[in-house]
C-alpha cells in the first residue's frame, strides 16, 4: 500500500502549477520553534537575554528532512547552520525541489533524493537532526521505521521532531478504518487528491509514544488552529537518540 501512497502524493504535486515551488512556502512554525530552543537552558529559559541569535542559530551538522514536499523547512534549517538532506517519495518533489533550490543557489548546501520501500539510504550515525512533517505517519509500520531507519541515520544525542494527527482534526472525520492503528482518507475528504491514501493514526498518546521506545528523552506537544476552515490539531513527539 506503500505505492498507493507514493502515487496519490506524486500525483498531487504534479497538480501544482507548472515549474513552481509545491506545498507551503514558509517553514513549519513548530519547527522553526523547536531548532531555536534547542540551545536553551530550560532551568533559566532567558538565561541567553544578550546572545539571543548566537542561541538561535549557528549550528553546525547535518540535517534530514523526512517527506520535505516544499524545501522551505530545509532552507530554514540551512539558513540556521545545517548541511541539509531532503528524502521524498515522490520524484516531482524533488524535481520540483531542486528547481528551487538552483534558483537560490543553494544546491551545494541542500541535497535531495527520493527513497523507496521505507527504506532510508544514508550513513549510521550520520545526522544531528531529523525532522518529518505531516509524513510520517505514511509509513504504515511506523514502529519498524522509526526503529530501522531514523534511529539507524541519528547520530548519539541526536534530535528528532515528527507531527501526527490528533484526534481532533478535521481531516479525521473523513476516514475509515482498515485496522486497529490504519485508517484512509473516504471519498467525502474536501481534499479529493488525498481520497485513498492510507497512514498510521491512533486517538491514544501513549500507544503513539510506544513505536518511540528505543528512543531517549521523548515528550509531546500539541498545536491547535482554527485560522481556516479547518480545525488544525497535531500531536507532535520529539526526542533523541
Amino acid at each position: 500500500m506503500i505505492n498507493k501512497n507514493n502515487f496519490i502524493w506524486n500525483k498531487q504535486y504534479q497538480l501544482f502549477e507548472k515549474n513552481k515551488s509545491v506545498g507551503i512556502r514558509y517553514p513549519t512554525e513548530a519547527l522553526v520553534i523547536f531548532v531555536s530552543t534547542l540551545r536553551k537552558n530550560k532551568f533559566n529559559y532567558f538565561s541567553d537575554q544578550g546572545k539571543e541569535y548566537s542561541t538561535n542559530n549557528n549550528f553546525k551538522g547535518k540535517a534530514l528532512e523526512i517527506g520535505f514536499g516544499s524545501v522551505a523547512n530545509l532552507i530554514m534549517l540551512n539558513e540556521k547552520g545545517f548541511r541539509c538532506y531532503g528524502a521524498e517519495v515522490s520524484k516531482e518533489a524533488v524535481k520540483r525541489g531542486n528547481i528551487t533550490l538552483k534558483k537560490k543557489k543553494l544546491t551545494k548546501n541542500i541535497s535531495l533524493k527520493t527513497f523507496k520501500n521505507n527504506k532510508l539510504i544514508y550513513k549510521k550515525n550520520y545526522f544531528d537532526l531529523v525532522c518529518g512533517l505531516q509524513c510520517i505517519y505514511y509509513n504504515l509500520d511506523l514502529k519498524k521505521f522509526l526503529e530501522k531507519n531514523v534511529y539507524k541515520v541519528l547520530k548519539p544525542g541526536g534530535k528528532f521532531i515528527f507531527s501526527f494527527f490528533a484526534k481532533d482534526h478535521t481531516y479525521i472525520k473523513y476516514t475509515k478504518k482498515l485496522t486497529k492503528n490504519i485508517a484512509y482518507f473516504t471519498k467525502n475528504h474536501p481534499n479529493k487528491r488525498l481520497i485513498g491514501a492510507q497512514f498510521y493514526f491512533t486517538q491514544n498518546k501513549k500507544k503513539l509514544l510506544e513505536n518511540f521506545k528505543v528512543f531517549k528523552k521523548v515528550r509531546l506537544f500539541h498545536t491547535k488552529s482554527n485560522q481556516t476552515i479547518f480545525n488544525e490539531s497535531w500531536w507532535y513527539v520529539v526526542g533523541e537518540k
